[in-house]
């Protein structure tokens, strides 16, 4: 029987909550209520797939703790922190092309450009904003009447992507590293969002519902607002 205050019963609440994280964020993804271009392509893909290594590393991790297998449980976490440092699809590998790809995205808009940081919140906030398939909906209106389907679309957007923002990238990542340091002995130093010029976080509706958006406990409220903000820039 495991201690309560024991390595092990910290090690098995610890990978338990990463877990849990991880498959909030997988859920949001596969729930987003239509096709969205941008999660196939740099940043988002090396976040999904650093999210893809993480989940199946941890529930490795989880068989082994479950059956008492201990010794496997270091061996195998060895070998595997091993061999992804040399895999060009490895979880830090995709961490470092996450955070470059963010600060190298740019939105066709130069006004989103300049109101958002490049971060992976600013990356996040900036395809909401000009999220092409709501734009294209908002312009084909013909008067003030938002149907009922569009007006839920919206909402349950941004419901997922603010499960996707609560989780940063540097952040999971850290959390990882931390829990694999008893069985690899490393202290993994993760690079940080480049030092970039400020954006312009001028006084303009996009600044202000970005704002509105990022201090709300909840965003799928701020529905009403997205789509007055969809409809003046489609």
């Amino acid at each position: 029987m495991i201690a309560q205050n024991s390595p092990e019963t910290w090690l098995q609440s610890e990978l338990s909550a990463l877990l849990v994280t991880i498959h909030d964020v997988l859920d949001a993804w596969a729930r987003l209520p239509f096709d969205c271009p941008w999660t196939r392509k740099p940043p988002a893909d090396h976040y999904l797939l650093m999210l893809k290594g993480m989940e199946e590393q941890l529930l490795r991790m989880w068989v082994r703790m479950q059956r008492k297998q201990w010794n496997v449980l270091v061996s195998e976490v060895l070998a595997w922190n091993g061999s992804q440092k040399r895999m060009p699809n490895g979880v830090l590998r995709n961490y470092y092309s996450c955070l470059q790809s963010i600060s190298l995205n740019v939105s066709e808009d130069e006004e989103l450009n300049q109101a958002f940081p490049k971060t992976w919140s600013g990356f996040l906030i900036r395809s909401i904003c000009s999220e092409h398939y709501l734009l294209k909906r908002c312009a084909e209106l013909e008067d003030e009447f938002v149907s009922e389907e569009l007006q839920n679309l919206c909402g349950n957007y941004l419901k997922c992507m603010q499960v996707l923002h609560q989780v940063e990238p540097r952040e999971l990542c850290s959390s990882f590293f931390t829990l694999l340091s008893p069985f690899t002995r490393e202290s993994v130093f993760l690079t940080d969002y480049p030092s970039l010029s400020p954006g312009n976080l001028s006084s303009t509706e996009i600044s202000s519902f970005a704002g509105d958006l990022l201090s709300s406990k909840d965003w799928q409220p701020k529905t009403k607002d997205y789509l007055q903000l969809l409809r003046k820039n489609s």
